[in-house]
C-alpha cells in the first residue's frame, strides 16, 4: 500500500470521528452556549491576503460567507456544552508532512504555507435566544515541541464581539500550531456583556 493510499484511509476515519453527540435542540432549552468548531487547513493566502501572509501585519477579518467559499481539510464536532475539554489528539497526524517541508526547507514561501481556520458555530440565533458575547480565543504554547526540545512558554490571544444575531466566530492562525507535536492548548471564552457570565471550551493539540 503506498504512503498517499495510507493517508486516504487515514484522513477518511478522520473525518469520520465525532465526539460524544449533544441534540442541538436541547439548546433550546438551556441556560448556556453549545458550541461546535471546525477546524480547517486552507492556503494562507486565502485568509491573510497580505504581500506576505501572516508575516506582514495584522490580516483582515473573514466573513463566514467567505470562508464557506474556502476548501480543504477539516474536522467538526458536534455541539459541545462549556467547561468541557475537546481533545484533538492525532487528528491532524497528515501534516506530518507539511512539518517535513516546513523544516526541510526551513521556511516556506507564502503560496506553500498553510492556514488553520477555526470556525466556532454557536446556533442559528433564529432558533436559539443568546445574549450578545464577547469572544476570546487564547493560545499557550508549553511543553516538548516536534523537535524533542522544551518550548517556552508562550501565549498569545485574539479577541472580537459576537451579537445574539450572528451564528459565527472565525479565527485563524499558521498551520503549524496545530499540529499534535506542537503542544498547544487553547481556550475559547464567551463573556455575556449583559451579566459577565463567561464560558469556556478548551482544546488542546498533543502527542
Amino acid at each position: 500500500m503506498s504512503n498517499f493510499q495510507l493517508e486516504k484511509i487515514i484522513f477518511l476515519a478522520i473525518t469520520a470521528i465525532t465526539f460524544s453527540p449533544v441534540n442541538v435542540l436541547a439548546q433550546e432549552n438551556t441556560n448556556f452556549p453549545l458550541v461546535s468548531m471546525e477546524i480547517r487547513v486552507v492556503p494562507e493566502q486565502a485568509v491573510c491576503q497580505l504581500p506576505d501572509g501572516y508575516n506582514s501585519g495584522t490580516c483582515p477579518i473573514l466573513s463566514y460567507e467567505y470562508v464557506e467559499t474556502l476548501r480543504g481539510r477539516s474536522i467538526k464536532t458536534q455541539p459541545i456544552p462549556p467547561d468541557q475539554e475537546v481533545p484533538l489528539g492525532d487528528l491532524f497526524g497528515l501534516l506530518g508532512s507539511y512539518r517535513n517541508s516546513l523544516q526541510a526547507q526551513k521556511g516556506l514561501s507564502l503560496g506553500q504555507r498553510k492556514s488553520a481556520l477555526f470556525v466556532f458555530d454557536f446556533g442559528d440565533p433564529q432558533q436559539n435566544k443568546k445574549p450578545d458575547f464577547d469572544i476570546t480565543i487564547e493560545g499557550t504554547q508549553k511543553g516538548r515541541g516536534c523537535n524533542d526540545q522544551d518550548i517556552p512558554e508562550t501565549k498569545w490571544s485574539y479577541s472580537s464581539g459576537l451579537s445574539a444575531s450572528s451564528q459565527y466566530s472565525i479565527y485563524h492562525s499558521r498551520a503549524d500550531v496545530i499540529i499534535p507535536c506542537s503542544s498547544v492548548t487553547w481556550i475559547l471564552t464567551a463573556k455575556d456583556r449583559a451579566t459577565s457570565k463567561t464560558y469556556k471550551w478548551t482544546f488542546k493539540t498533543k502527542r
